[in-house]
């Protein structure tokens, strides 16, 4: 411990024979036959053969200075400092267009309009697929069943009114005789009865 620095002799020492010869190959040997130690020797005589340039860091800051205040007075925009009152107008405006486009998108949602039918690559069958999440289905969307329903039964009036409604409408009624009155109006109402 008196001595600084690594005691080459006592690592030495400490080797058994494989490691010792491991250590000469990679000392002596491998650097005549290395590829990258060639070529890395070969890069730095390179290096060293080059004149070395020295770099003047405050013309390199001038010349910067000089080209941002040119940027600046061609009108290009590199940094702006908006005023408080715009930075409202903006953040309404955001908002605003915000509103609007989940106001659209619910809107597709409830009336199916984000849903289009479109053909399978390979089977050639159509799909239905929402342009909104992404979404590819083999069935009708249940959204647009039901929109189908409901213009039926505006069609048809009483005699196609959508089952679920029905089936609300048949839990308040008396299983006897009320029921099976509603029961005798159509099939349709048969069905909700039972």
């Amino acid at each position: 411990q008196a001595q600084v620095g690594v005691d080459k002799a006592s690592i030495d020492s400490s080797l058994n024979p494989v490691e010792r010869y491991a250590l000469n190959f990679k000392e002596d040997v491998d650097p005549f036959y290395s590829m990258w130690y060639l070529s890395e020797e070969d890069r730095l005589e390179e290096t060293e053969s080059l004149p070395q340039e020295e770099f003047d860091i405050e013309a390199i800051e001038l010349m910067k200075e000089e080209l941002e205040a040119n940027a600046i007075n061609d009108g290009d925009l590199l940094a702006t400092l908006p005023e408080p009152k715009d930075l409202l107008r903006q953040r309404h405006l955001y908002f605003r267009e915000k509103s609007r486009l989940l106001a659209n998108k619910k809107r597709r949602k409830l009336t199916g309009e984000n849903w289009t039918t479109k053909i399978d690559g390979k089977s050639k069958l159509p799909f239905w697929y929402n342009s909104d999440t992404g979404e590819a289905i083999w069935e009708k969307p249940k959204v647009i069943n039901e929109l189908e329903e409901y213009e039926r039964a505006n069609q048809k009036q009483w005699n196609a009114v959508p089952l679920k409604s029905l089936f609300n409408m048949m839990e308040h009624l008396l299983p006897f005789p009320e029921r099976m009155k509603c029961a005798s109006v159509c099939k349709h109402w048969r069905k909700a009865a039972q």
